[in-house]
């Protein structure tokens, strides 16, 4: 009793000052974070006007064309593209890394040409140097060892052994084996591991985006083969009275020619995107063109230097075969015109792959 005499009783707040309380506390804790909110809006306009000078200093230093300005005409930053030389010299090295593939395809090429393909009759090159010796001695002109040559390279150039049905069996042999390449190229320049067979049976998979490209390339080399046309049926009909209207119209034609596969340029580059699995022909040609774009030039350059050098290398072939085993000539120029295949689709693809 005398415990409970002693205790005093706390003093007990009273409800609306306790209210009061909290209100204050809360009040004061709003008052510290307005405080705050300058220093954080400053903080963040620091921020962004740094963030907008930066940036207006970096747009000053591109290169871009400005409204109400005279200006020179801005070149853009090109990615390098390898010479023809190069790509001539990347070809044959990896042709020869990859030999036991594109050699079992090459002879699986030779084996259909020459069983399918061949025409069965085939002129004869002693004969057409017999021809020639027989025509020199009839004028009673003389005629040397390298101009006979030349004549006989001219003769083999413009006779073929081939017939119009054998013709159309060689283009789809073409299209089907470029086909089987490419796919073979692909797979070897990404470091897969395949066999000839595995080119031979999957390689066609991509026929129809790639003969769609094709004959979009057709329809743009329709008005030069029609001019091709008009000026020879106008040479044979005999309309053309000197010599001066005969070379102008073979150099417009020519030049028409030229500026056809200028640009037929991004549609070659389209052939090989078109071969890729999923690629659509459309975006493959919208793809191949966005590619070349600002360097059409120095693409075209390296797509002409191509046969130029092949040429040079083949009509060298058909002198020294002339030369020294003429029986074999035509033989010899089969075989050659099919080993350009594979050494033309390397280097058109190496070309692709350098503007990637």
């Amino acid at each position: 009793m005398t415990q409970k005499k002693s205790s005093k009783k706390q003093p007990t707040k009273r409800p609306e000052a306790v209210v009061a309380s909290r209100i204050q506390n809360k009040l004061s804790g709003y008052k510290q974070s307005i405080q705050l909110v300058p220093s954080v809006v400053k903080r963040h306009k620091d921020t962004q006007v740094s963030r907008y000078k930066k940036w207006r200093e970096e747009d000053r230093k591109k290169l871009k064309y400005r409204s109400f300005r005279l200006q020179k005409r801005i070149k853009p930053e090109l990615k390098p593209l390898p010479t023809s030389w190069e790509l001539i010299k990347d070809s044959l090295r990896f042709l020869w890394r990859h030999k036991r593939i594109m050699f079992g395809i090459f002879l699986v090429q030779l084996a259909v040409y020459f069983v399918i393909v061949r025409a069965p009759v085939q002129p004869d090159v002693e004969s057409i140097q017999d021809s020639i010796t027989s025509l020199v001695k009839s004028s009673g002109t003389e005629i040397s060892g390298v101009r006979s040559s030349a004549v006989t390279l001219g003769a083999v150039l413009s006779s073929t052994g081939s017939t119009q049905q054998n013709g159309a069996i060689g283009a789809v042999m073409l299209f089907t084996f470029s086909l089987i390449y490419v796919w073979a190229l692909r797979h070897l320049h990404n470091g897969s591991v395949i066999k000839v067979r595995d080119a031979l049976y999957q390689g066609i998979t991509s026929v129809v985006p790639v003969l769609f490209v094709v004959g979009v390339i057709m329809l743009e080399i329709f008005p030069f083969a029609f001019a091709s046309f008009v000026y020879t049926l106008a040479r044979t009909s005999g309309i053309f009275v000197t010599g001066f209207e005969d070379l102008t119209f073979f150099t417009a034609v020519m030049l028409l020619g030229l500026l056809l596969l200028f640009w037929m340029t991004s549609a070659v580059i389209a052939l090989y995107m078109a071969a890729l699995p999923g690629v659509y022909p459309m975006y493959a040609l919208k793809s191949a063109k966005q590619m070349v774009q600002f360097q059409r030039v120095r693409v075209f350059r390296r797509m002409v230097a191509l046969p130029l050098m092949l040429a040079v290398l083949y009509i060298i072939l058909l002198l020294i075969s002339i030369r020294f085993f003429p029986s074999k000539t035509f033989i010899v120029a089969e075989i050659t015109q099919l080993m350009f295949v594979p050494i033309i689709h390397t280097y058109l693809y190496k070309l692709y792959r350098s503007m990637l």
